[in-house]
């Protein structure tokens, strides 16, 4: 996870700032939201925005920064195995920012070779 973590530099993807070997650790970007489980979790306890929790403009542009971090994931031969709301780290709900999202947890990812993973 360490290599590929390392090797990665794109706003959609969360990045590495160090590791630690004893204990063996790595310190990654904080992000203070949470996941998007956590966050559609806690705005699912407002009934008021029940059918589309975080509005159509950043459910929209959510799902185009997941696209765009695993296009970035895929030109650099990377399959990202593991997509889900946990793995989806949620920097900012405000729309007019310009990352909301980054992908996170690559510990099951695995590089990708012409013949194939």
């Amino acid at each position: 996870e360490a290599s590929i973590l390392h090797s990665l530099h794109h706003p959609c993807i969360v990045s590495l700032v160090g590791i630690s070997i004893h204990p063996l650790c790595f310190a990654l970007q904080l992000a203070s939201l949470g996941s998007l489980n956590t966050v559609l979790e806690e705005k699912h306890k407002d009934k008021s925005s029940a059918y589309m929790p975080l509005g159509h403009m950043l459910t929209f542009k959510v799902a185009y920064q997941i696209a765009v971090g695993l296009a970035y994931l895929h030109r650099k031969n990377i399959i990202f195995c593991d997509l889900k709301s946990d793995n989806i780290l949620v920097w900012s709900l405000e729309v007019q920012d310009l990352v909301n999202i980054k992908l996170s947890d690559y510990g099951i990812s695995r590089h990708s070779f012409r013949e194939g993973a």
